[in-house]
């Protein structure tokens, strides 16, 4: 199910969430849904291992070659990436291409923790406070789900070279 994070009215991108495609609904469904919200790019935060075992549509159709480009990111479900400074240059990037205009799609296994943990870093690359980046997306029904992650977004939002404000 794709849900949209609420984004500053001045920025002209779009980030949604998503459990993994195709394991809950159908790859047509998906394609579908990505033609229709403009979708330019999906960051994945599983591995192909993770993604064969939720979703063998999804990973048949990434060995097929997707007619989107893939980012994989991967992270151990419930985990947070051994890499911190990596994932701060892949929220850093997310956030120039929404100022961009860009539509991301973001997911993991059920679109909940890890989503949730890097859309809330990819919002404060674009300046916004902890706060106000964990309500909004949280109102996409994502957010850290562990210690570990929310200790995460409390590190990217103190690192002191986040990407300019908009």
């Amino acid at each position: 199910m794709f849900r949209s994070v609420p984004l500053p009215p001045s920025l002209p991108g779009h980030l949604h969430l998503h459990s993994m495609p195709g394991r809950h609904e159908s790859m047509d469904d998906v394609s579908a849904e990505m033609t229709a919200r403009s979708v330019k790019r999906i960051i994945s935060l599983t591995g192909l291992a993770e993604i064969r075992a939720k979703s063998p549509a999804f990973a048949q159709a990434i060995e097929a070659g997707l007619p989107w480009p893939r980012t994989e990111f991967a992270i151990a479900d419930f985990g947070v990436p051994a890499d911190q400074a990596a994932f701060l240059a892949l929220a850093q990037e997310m956030a120039e291409d929404l100022r961009r205009g860009e539509s991301l799609l973001v997911h993991c296994g059920a679109g909940i923790g890890r989503t949730g943990t890097l859309a809330t870093c990819a919002l404060i690359c674009l300046g916004m406070d902890e706060v106000a980046a964990l309500h909004a997306v949280h109102q996409a029904g994502a957010g850290p789900e562990t210690a570990a992650q929310a200790e995460l977004v409390r590190w990217v939002a103190a690192h002191p070279n986040p990407t300019e404000t908009p």
